[in-house]
Parts: structure tokens; C-alpha cells; sequence
């Protein structure tokens, strides 16, 4: 509290105290992640000796420096075999939603999770328009219409796929920022 002014009253001069206010730029912030596009590429050791749980961490951490979080969600077809990831995710405000996996001739219909994940962000988008920043993670070229339509609403988007290989061109290109795990780790396979 600073004390910049000063008021005459009958001869009596009296101090008032005015609060400074400073523009405080506080970006609301949406984590969208395709946990298998995280997953998978974690347990194939393709960015290190990654613990599901440091992943987990990472994708926390890395919303919560961007700004406040107001959604955190999660999508897969997780089972019972990824009750302790849920959990995890859960203990760190992302919320794991389970698609129901549909198989058709034998075989897991590949894009049920990425559907669900787009709906979920564009439910996010309709629910709370003062988010100002949606985080994608993941590097599935088939998001780019869900990242074109964050941004023609104004919305700040950043990709952050496994390795930078496993990023869409597209994505890398029309994304506001983009980075990768491996990046935010200090991995680099090539020192390996």
C-alpha cells in the first residue's frame, strides 16, 4: 500500500491510502492429453527412463506454470490394468475420462480417444470462455481442427508431444507454441 495523495479538510490535512494496482496478467489455462499419444512412447523408453509418475508431473507441472488451471483432463480407453495412471492423474488435478473403446471386426477402433478428447476441449471452450490457453498434449496431426478452432475463438495453443518427431508438421506450424517432453526433461537420444 502506497500513500500518494493527500486530502484538505478545514485546515486539517489527511493522508489516504490508495492501493497501487498493477496489471496482473493471469492466463486461465485448459490441459487437453491424449494419454496413450504420452503413454506409449513413455513405456517404449523413446524420451528415457521416464516413470509414469514423473510424466504425470511433468504435464501438471508444466499447466500450472502456464497460468491458473481450470480443466485438466486426461482421455483414453484406460482398463483395469491402469487403475494406479488414473490415480495418479487424479492426485495431480487431471481428471482420466474413459472412452469406451468400440471394436469392429476384431480390432479397437484407433480414434475413439482423440473424438472424446475434442469434445471434452470443446466443451471446455463453451463452459468457461475466460480460459485463455488450452495445452494439447499430444502430436496427432488429426487435432489440427480442434487447434484451428481454439484459435479462430482467440485462444492461445501449445502442442507438447513425446519427442519432436512425434509432432505433426501441421501442428508444429499452426500452434502458437510447441514443445516436447523430451525437451522438458533435457532428454536426447543422441547422447545415449
Amino acid at each position: 500500500m502506497t500513500i500518494n495523495s493527500s486530502i484538505e479538510n478545514r485546515g486539517t490535512t489527511l493522508m489516504t491510502p490508495t492501493v497501487r494496482t498493477e496489471s496482473i496478467n493471469l492466463r486461465r489455462v485448459a490441459i487437453m492429453v491424449d494419454w496413450e499419444n504420452m503413454e506409449v512412447p513413455r513405456r517404449k523408453g523413446e524420451i528415457g527412463n521416464l516413470k509414469q509418475k514423473q510424466l504425470i508431473r511433468i504435464i501438471s507441472q508444466y499447466g500450472n506454470a502456464r497460468g491458473v488451471v481450470s480443466v485438466a483432463t486426461a482421455v483414453a480407453g484406460f482398463r483395469e490394468r491402469d487403475e494406479r495412471a488414473m490415480w495418479l492423474l487424479n492426485v495431480h488435478g487431471i481428471v482420466p475420462q474413459i472412452t469406451m473403446n468400440k471394436k469392429v471386426n476384431g480390432q479397437i477402433q484407433p480414434n475413439a480417444a482423440d473424438i472424446h478428447l475434442v469434445v471434452e476441449a470443446v466443451s471446455a471452450l463453451m463452459k468457461d470462455p475466460s480460459i485463455t490457453d488450452f495445452i494439447l498434449f499430444s502430436g496427432d496431426g488429426g487435432f489440427l481442427p480442434l487447434l484451428r478452432l481454439l484459435r479462430s475463438q482467440g485462444k492461445k495453443v501449445t502442442i507438447v508431444g513425446p519427442t519432436a518427431d512425434s509432432i505433426s508438421a501441421h501442428l508444429k506450424r499452426e500452434a502458437d507454441n510447441w514443445t516436447t517432453i523430451a525437451e522438458l526433461i533435457g532428454y536426447n537420444k543422441e547422447e545415449e
